[in-house]
């Protein structure tokens, strides 16, 4: 950040500070500017493209780029949401959480004129969809020579550029953003060398609708490279039909190579639908086209995921005829299938004849075996697939480990957890947030709140940041063991850092009845408060959460005004909950609460075109019918309960009596 004060269109930073805390960890503080809303909240809100208006933010980003580049930082991570924008239109980025330094400075030394930047193809590197294809290559160059792009450019010379590897994986998608995603008739000013990657990193519901406009706009779509890439992309998002009738419509100008045949063959493979992948293989025949290991292995996924394992071990033994092995993704592929519907011993036999024909098997197939085996409960032949592994010098991943979390948590051995945490420490492959999430949650099960926090600790400390389900699982194992104070204080740290989502009102519900059961209503009260006060989405089934736990306990004027705050929201209550509190509001003679919420439920109705009357009769009936079902429920779980302990007895009784004929004989 200091090499970037005072870069242009950069989020500036105004101070640091470091201050130590409890646990002796230094906690650095950062002052920076303050922006109202980014770049994807613009997109999202128009309804038109301005093209000034894009023109002029995407000359900001250019100046921006250029001005971070010159300060020898790659962003890495450009997108809509990294990109703040003031009240009066204009841009800086922010985040730098993933840049890459690659030029030096001292005094007058000039950036060395080319510096070798590697870019490794990780997902944890750039966001899906906005990084740019060049950060799937192993080593790219980039130099001064190449940062010749001024303001004077205008938007659509710059697209039409070949910059993809130019500007350092900066700019990615984001120079596409501001025209395409309102006007898809920005496609005409990309060429095909420039409108193949975007193709191939569409988010699936944009590309149908582009696809189509594509189609339609240009004239070049039968553009060898062009259609190659609009097959594949159609292909692998499920759009196989539309693909296939693009095939109809091109392939007397253009001939089918293996490669779009192959893309036909996943995209019907990857719906399970295997006719059509056979008349695709006829086609191939018909054209005197091979297949190569990439087109069987295709079919024989296909065959796999839908349980054809007769049909696959043919195709494997079809593979053999025809002088093309199968390697070890196609034995592993065969494995995984087996593996997946516990036939354990099938998948053994196939390693072993994988083995047999000299074929290696790679990390993947050897984590395939040890998931396998986790999942049967054989947890100690997974640990000797796992020392294989390591003789073998095959890198270990945390994806491999967790196969064995997972086993141990079923068998509820949280020391096991911990041993081989430390294993994995020691082989210098750190436990990811996955496996965290199942020992916190093993932990919390065993009645092991304190060993709980202790990891959640252990996971902060290591880098982590914790996720949705790690804070459900914690606040939820705190709440069962009582500790509410603990469970409160990591709730609102979810809530702080944006964490809660609808998904978790399931949390909320758990949490808020235990503070209003325990009198530990302020709490409650605090929580709320916190939620509201974070901007959290809260909608109908929030509030009747937090307004039925009030009630519960008989806090009916809390609950009462907490509807009217609900209302004021403009959110109508559900009407069992409407009938609930006006019978409370009866009980306690408080007409003025009661006719204020009549009021504004009254006029909400009507606004929403909904019977006021209707809504009152179907509160008071679903009011009566709960409890009703909720008894049902009981009955039935009862019979169920008493019909297995006489399944028992009458066993015991079966036990005892062949006991006797046997102590007898």
């Amino acid at each position: 950040m200091i090499k970037l004060v005072g870069a242009e269109h950069v989020v500036q930073m105004y101070s640091a500070w470091g201050q130590q805390d409890s646990a002796g960890i230094c906690v650095v503080y950062i002052s920076m500017e303050i922006f109202e809303r980014c770049l994807e909240d613009y997109l999202v809100a128009r309804s038109e493209v301005d093209l000034t208006k894009s023109t002029i933010i995407f000359t900001e980003l250019m100046t921006a780029v250029r001005s971070m580049h010159d300060a020898g930082v790659i962003h890495r991570d450009l997108k809509p949401s990294n990109v703040l924008m003031d009240n009066n239109g204009h841009i800086a980025i922010t985040d730098f959480g993933t840049l890459w330094l690659t030029f030096r400075f001292s005094g007058a030394i000039k950036p060395y004129p080319y510096a070798e930047v590697s870019f490794f193809g990780s997902k944890d590197i750039g966001t899906q969809y906005y990084s740019d294809p060049v950060m799937g290559s192993t080593t790219v160059k980039h130099g001064e020579k190449k940062y010749k792009y001024g303001m004077k450019h205008r938007a659509y010379d710059f697209l039409k550029s070949s910059i993809w590897k130019d500007w350092g994986g900066d700019l990615g998608i984001v120079r596409l953003a501001l025209l395409i995603r309102a006007r898809p008739s920005a496609i005409l000013l990309l060429g095909p060398s420039l409108l193949c990657p975007v193709l191939r990193r569409l988010p699936q519901p944009r590309l149908l609708p582009f696809a189509l406009s594509l189609l339609s706009a240009r004239a070049d779509h039968d553009h060898p490279a062009l259609f190659l890439s609009l097959l594949e992309s159609l292909s692998k998002a499920g759009h196989v039909a539309t693909a296939e009738q693009l095939v109809e419509e091109l392939q007397p100008r253009i001939p089918l190579s293996l490669r779009h045949y192959t893309a036909l063959l996943y995209g019907w493979c990857r719906q399970g639908k295997l006719d059509e992948a056979k008349h695709v293989l006829a086609r191939m025949k018909a054209a005197d086209v091979a297949l190569d290991v990439v087109a069987f292995n295709t079919l024989l996924a296909g065959f796999v995921a839908d349980g054809r394992f007769e049909d696959a071990f043919e195709l494997a033994r079809e593979m053999e005829r025809r002088g093309c092995p199968p390697n070890a993704v196609s034995y592993t592929t065969l494995m995984q299938g087996l593996g997946a519907r516990g036939r354990v011993d099938e998948a053994m036999r196939v390693f072993v004849e994988m083995r047999r024909k000299g074929c290696a098997p790679d990390a993947v197939t050897y984590g395939t075996l040890v998931s396998s085996f986790c999942k049967t409960g054989k947890i100690s032949q997974g640990y000797e697939f796992l020392d294989a592994m390591s003789r073998e010098g095959l890198r270990v991943d945390a994806a491999v480990y967790h196969g064995f979390f997972t086993a141990h948590e079923k068998k509820e051995q949280l020391e096991e957890c911990l041993e081989l945490m430390e294993r994995m420490r020691e082989c210098r492959c750190p436990p990811d947030l996955k496996i965290y999430n199942v020992v916190i949650r093993l932990a919390c099960k065993l009645g092991e709140p304190k060993q709980a926090m202790a990891l959640w600790n252990e996971m902060e400390n290591g880098g982590l940041s914790p996720g949705v389900d790690t804070f459900a699982i914690m606040v939820s194992g705190l709440v069962g063991h009582g500790a509410l104070i603990e469970a409160c204080s990591y709730f609102k740290d979810m809530a702080g850092r944006g964490l809660f989502v609808a998904p978790q009102y399931g949390v909320l519900k758990d949490l808020l009845n235990a503070l209003v059961r325990d009198e530990k209503l302020e709490l409650a009260k605090d929580v709320w408060e916190c939620i509201v006060s974070k901007g959290c989405e809260l909608n109908v089934s929030a509030w009747t959460i937090w307004i039925h736990a009030l009630y519960a306990k008989k806090h009916v004027k809390e609950a009462c005004l907490y509807c009217l705050d609900m209302l004021e929201a403009g959110l109508m209550p559900q009407p069992d909950t409407f009938a609930k509190l006006m019978k409370g509001l009866k009980k306690l003679y408080n007409r003025q609460i009661a006719a204020e919420i009549t009021e504004k439920v009254r006029k909400m109705a009507e606004e929403r075109h909904v019977s006021f009357k209707m809504y009152k009769r179907r509160g008071v009936r679903d009011l009566e019918e709960k409890p009703k079902a909720k008894r049902r429920r009981g009955q039935k779980k009862s019979r169920h309960r008493q019909s297995g302990h006489g399944q028992s007895s009458r066993n015991a009784e079966l036990l005892d009596a062949s006991d006797k004929e046997e102590f007898s004989g």
